[in-house]
């Protein structure tokens, strides 16, 4: 693994304070990102926060970090 002063990279994280970040599950089970959307599907959430949910593919996560560790913008 190459480290990140060898690259000269500035390391910055961002995530969004309310983000769900879901990918293909890998059990067979439900996991706690999957509960989260299907108390809205199946109606079983009571009520609705006012804010604004963020859900993202952790495919597009994996991508930007290899568009930022390749110098892509």
């Amino acid at each position: 693994m190459i480290g990140v002063s060898s690259k000269n990279l500035m390391v910055m994280t961002c995530e969004p304070r309310f983000s769900v970040v879901l990918g293909t599950p890998l059990q067979s089970a439900v996991n706690a990102s999957l509960v989260h959307i299907l108390k809205y599907l199946t109606g079983s959430a009571k009520t609705y926060a006012n804010l604004t949910q963020v859900y993202v593919d952790v495919r597009n996560v994996a991508l930007g970090h290899v568009m930022v560790y390749q110098g892509q913008s």
